[in-house]
Formats: C-alpha cells, structure tokens, sequence
C-alpha cells in the first residue's frame, strides 16, 4: 500500500532541492558588496580619533564636552601634521577658540590640505534675550559630530585631540548595514549647486 505523501512533506524535500542554489547566490551577493563594505567599516573606524601636532604662533587651551559646551579660550596660527578628516598629513590652520558655561564657539580655517573639523558657535542666551542671529551654527558634514570630546592644548607648540563618540555609534550601525552618519559613499560629499540668484532666475510667463 503506498502511503500518501502530507502536504509539509512535499514542501520540505522541495526545499531540500534547492536551498543550495539559494545559498549559493545569497553567497554571491555578499561577496560583490564584501570588499565596500570592509572599506566604509575600516573608514568608519577611523573616523573615531582625530589628532594633530602643532608649531607656530599663538596659545590655546580649550577642551569641549560636545561642541556645545566649551571651557577656554585661545587663538594660534600655525603649520599641522596629523590625521584629519580620512587625510592623514600636513596643512597649516589658523584657530580661535572661546568657551564658557552659556557658549562655546570654535573658528578653524584651514590651508594646504582638506577639512579637519570645521567651525561651530553655541550661543545659549540668544533663545531667551531676542539678539539676531541662530543659537547654534555649524558646518559639519556628519550628523552627530557634536557629539565629540576635544582639547587643544597650544603655545608655540602644540596638540590638538578628538574622540569622536557620534562616530562610535556609526561605526556599530555600520556592522548591520546602518549608515546614521550619512559617510559610506563619496567623502567628502559633492558640493550642493549654488542657487541662482533672484536676477538670475528665469522671467515668469506672461
């Protein structure tokens, strides 16, 4: 007598035939993306810490717990060599920091090679005094690069050191595909087209 074969049988021989073919592509789908997405982890990584020694003119000392909060003051001039933002070599920068309990700005301009943090300004009596202008500015390409520890320490010589903790939280989104801070691609990312000016924008229709 033969026995009938149940419906959850006939599914998992079924299975059993092609679950190496699925493997197989599965297999050959993560290796096209495996050598990228080592790359953006191996980035990501490095992104962390940022360093650089300094010579020049100036004193400095600032240490902020987020760019938000700032305790110091100081402004220099002077030739860098360190690790950048994914550039590791010499530039020369000129710096002005000024921080207090209530604002904590840090000016940087930089000459000879590409961004290193860029520039912000935290001004907390402005959400309840009525002067013009925003509480916080920032050119930052990242979304969480306020969330970063820092001290500069500088006079004629010096050294300046980040722990970038916003970048320790990509780096682990990184792991299951996540990418908060928006940095896996093209770095730095391609500048916006400028908008026309109002002279310059086309006449209406009559």
């Amino acid at each position: 007598m033969t026995r009938r074969r149940r419906p959850h049988e006939s599914r998992g021989r079924t299975w059993n035939r092609f679950w190496p073919v699925a493997v197989l592509l599965a297999a050959a789908l993560v290796g096209c993306n495996a050598d990228e997405y080592s790359k953006a982890r191996f980035r990501d990584l490095g992104d962390i810490v940022r360093g650089h020694v300094m010579a020049g003119a100036g004193i400095d000392a600032h240490v902020e717990v987020t760019t938000f909060v700032g305790l110091g003051f100081g402004a220099y001039h002077a030739d860098a060599w360190g690790w950048g933002d994914r550039y590791f070599g010499p530039w020369n920068e000129t710096v002005s920091d000024f921080g207090v309990v209530w604002m904590n700005d840090h000016n940087e301009r930089i000459e000879g090679g590409p961004r290193v943090s860029g520039s912000h300004d935290f001004r907390f009596f402005r959400a309840f005094d009525g002067r013009k202008g925003p509480v916080y500015t920032t050119d930052a390409l990242r979304r969480a690069d306020w969330l970063t520890l820092r001290a500069t320490a500088f006079l004629f010589v010096g050294v300046d050191v980040e722990l970038r903790l916003g970048e320790v939280l990509d780096f682990v989104a990184g792991l299951f595909g996540q990418d908060p801070s928006q940095d896996d691609g093209e770095w730095p990312p391609p500048a916006k087209p400028a908008e026309p000016a109002a002279d310059d924008a086309p006449a209406a229709a009559p």
